[in-house]
């Protein structure tokens, strides 16, 4: 049988919380967060430990690791904005009597903790307890891919698969996206398709002139995997020559990007004229602008497609 069951690929997305540790009396931080894996039953196994960068003033932060030509890992951040991007990729072919296995995984993850103030324009409300309606604005992709040349057994596992998740304050619980595409014979293809919404609204709790802390995380995680099972070719099972590939890639490196406070209200729901302020200088009224990356995203899109062409020509 194939060395993976189509339980381990659905159970395989589960997000793993990453521990974003606040420095000391910081008012403001980012964070930054990586790790990669790669691991053939051939050739054995290599990795990128998990490690942060970390900059307890709020100032960006950035990775940007590649692992062999099977693994890789992008992203930054700073107060307002949040850019992460994965990929990885596994292939492997059919031996003689022999299970062969062949995954890449990754994990990124990007964060920041800020301060905000809320002023209202009747300084009569001072102290008194409000929402902020607010949003985070979501723009990026999630593509898997598998494939298997020249089958000659009917026991054999290819999958890619892509989990996203933000979380903050003012979001109950994971907004959560997912894309898995792969299969496990002899059961059915599995294919699963639910990316993440283009907005998250947020409520936030407040006390008019009073310092409250806000903090956004975006977790992605990519992983590609390839397995013929056991005795699957050569004397007495036929032919040897089969190859089995997946590829996962996520980007959203164009991005998580605070969208601007949509309306402050009091206790009572009403609307009140404001005024916001903020530890790092990030103007939180309007939204934050990233820097285009089209190029990139269509680079991540076709580099994928491309290694995918590639593992079907052999």
């Amino acid at each position: 049988m194939a060395t993976r069951g189509l339980a381990a690929a659905i159970t395989a997305v589960a997000m793993v919380s990453i521990p974003f540790v606040r420095p000391a009396q910081a008012a403001t931080w980012t964070d930054v967060y990586y790790e990669l894996n790669v691991s053939n039953s051939q050739t054995g196994s290599t990795s990128i430990a998990p490690t942060h960068v970390q900059d307890p003033t709020g100032a960006p932060v950035s990775m940007d690791e590649t692992l062999g030509a099977q693994a890789s890992v992008w992203g930054s951040t700073f107060p307002g904005l949040l850019k992460v991007g994965v990929w990885s990729a596994a292939s492997v072919g059919s031996l003689p009597l022999t299970g062969v296995s062949d995954e890449a995984s990754v994990h990124g993850a990007a964060s920041f903790f800020d301060q905000i103030t809320i002023l209202p324009v009747d300084t009569s409300l001072m102290g008194q307890t409000a929402t902020i309606n607010a949003r985070l604005l979501v723009e990026g992709s999630m593509l898997s891919l598998w494939h298997l040349q020249d089958a000659n057994s009917p026991y054999y596992d290819a999958f890619g698969r892509v989990a996203a998740s933000v979380s903050g304050t003012g979001i109950s619980g994971f907004v959560t996206g997912r894309e898995i595409h792969g299969r496990s014979s002899p059961y059915p293809e599995v294919s699963i398709s639910e990316p993440l919404p283009l907005a998250i609204p947020l409520a936030i709790s407040t006390t008019f002139g009073s310092v409250t802390g806000i903090q956004y995380n975006l977790d992605l995680q990519g992983s590609a995997s390839a397995a013929f099972g056991f005795r699957e070719c050569g004397p007495g099972w036929g032919p040897c020559g089969a190859i089995v590939s997946a590829v996962a890639s996520g980007d959203y490196s164009n991005t998580v990007a605070w969208g601007g406070i949509t309306s402050v209200t009091d206790a009572n729901g009403n609307p009140i004229a404001f005024s916001v302020s903020s530890s790092s200088g990030t103007d939180y009224s309007v939204a934050v602008v990233p820097l285009p990356t089209t190029l990139p995203l269509l680079l991540t899109a076709l580099g994928s497609i491309g290694w995918w062409r590639r593992a079907r020509r052999g």
